[in-house]
This record gives C-alpha cells, sequence and structure tokens, in this order.
C-alpha cells in the first residue's frame, strides 16, 4: 500500500470469516489507511483492518501446509548431508570422497523409480520419496546405529564407513534390479500400442 499515490480505492470486495456474517461483502468506493503493519479501509458505513503484506504473500504457502513441511525436511536432510560432508572433508579427503561416491551412487541408482510406472508424476515423487529415505537413512545410520555398532564392535574406524556401505549396496541392489527388470525403453512399446 506504501507505493500507492492514490488512497481512494473503487470497488472493494470483502472476504471475511463465516463467523462474522455473509462472507463476502461490496464496500464500493472506499479510502484506504496504512499506519506501520495496519491497513484499513473504510468505505460503505464499514472500517476494515487487517495486517499489512506484500501482495505476492499469497503465493507463498504458509509454515503449516503439508508440502512445505515436506519440503522443510527435505532441506533439513540437505543440510545435515552438507555438515557431515563438511566435517568428512575436514577430516580425511579418502573418507570424504569415499561418502561423495556411495551418496552420488545410490541417488544415480535411484533414478530407477523414473521409469517404474507408466506415469510420469508418479514416477517423479516416486523418486523424490526415494531419495528423502536415502538422506534419512545416511543421517540415521550415521548419528544413531554407528556410533551403537562402534561401542560394541570395538573398532570406530570401520563403524564409520557403515552408512557409506549400507548407501552402496543398497545402490547396488538397485542396479541390479535396473537391469535386470525393468525394460529402458518402455516408452517404445507404449507408442507401439503394446
Amino acid at each position: 500500500m506504501k507505493y500507492v499515490k492514490v488512497k481512494r480505492l473503487e470497488g472493494v470486495a470483502v472476504l471475511s470469516s463465516p463467523a462474522a456474517g455473509p462472507r463476502l461483502a461490496y464496500l464500493g468506493p472506499s479510502e484506504a489507511r496504512l499506519a506501520g503493519q495496519e491497513l484499513t479501509v473504510r468505505g460503505a458505513g464499514r472500517s476494515l483492518s487487517a495486517p499489512a503484506r506484500p501482495a505476492y504473500a499469497v503465493l507463498l504457502v504458509g509454515e503449516d501446509d503439508p508440502v512445505q513441511r515436506l519440503l522443510n525436511g527435505f532441506a533439513a536432510d540437505l543440510r545435515r548431508v552438507s555438515r557431515e560432508l563438511g566435517a568428512r572433508y575436514r577430516a580425511s579427503r579418502t573418507s570424504y570422497l569415499f561418502t561423495c561416491l556411495a551418496l552420488v551412487f545410490s541417488f544415480f541408482t535411484a533414478g530407477m523409480f523414473f521409469r517404474v510406472t507408466r506415469w510420469p508424476l508418479a514416477n517423479v515423487l516416486l523418486a523424490f520419496l526415494v531419495l528423502r529415505c536415502w538422506l534419512f537413512l545416511f543421517r540415521w545410520l550415521r548419528e544413531g546405529v554407528a556410533g551403537e555398532l562402534a561401542k560394541l564392535a570395538g573398532a570406530p574406524r570401520l563403524a564409520s564407513y557403515l552408512p557409506e556401505a549400507a548407501l552402496l549396496a543398497l545402490g547396488a541392489l538397485l542396479l541390479l534390479v535396473d537391469l535386470l527388470f525393468l525394460p529402458y525403453d518402455r516408452w517404445r512399446g507404449e507408442q507401439a500400442g503394446a
């Protein structure tokens, strides 16, 4: 509102909560006033106020949106992996490269989920879910299981490579399934009518 030069508005429609009576009201010509973070609109004998926010705010989802929570969790997993890679890089270049190899190989082989079904959007969602599971598995093995295994086995160096070994094993299994069971050119068969 601070960029609007004229404070006079024409044709103001108001959508209110169901408890406030009619949900949709037409105010006609109105006057707008912005005081701090409060926007006040007066017209047709009514005065309405609401917190001022940018016009693009309606395009953004709120924190309580389930999709936003999923994306926040994915970003948090990526931050954890990034911190882990940074720690590995500072500790040893060999362990850093082994961790990178395990992550890249397991993510690459998870690409088979892009061809599992004939519905592309379902494949993308499935691949996204699998990548999220890979990141969760990596974190769970690194933070929980590897420490306990190091205490039990007495070999902390060997136990520190458990997450990478698990990702490489799962990646190898997915690669085997991909090569043996999934047709690479499914789209050609569908175009031919098979």
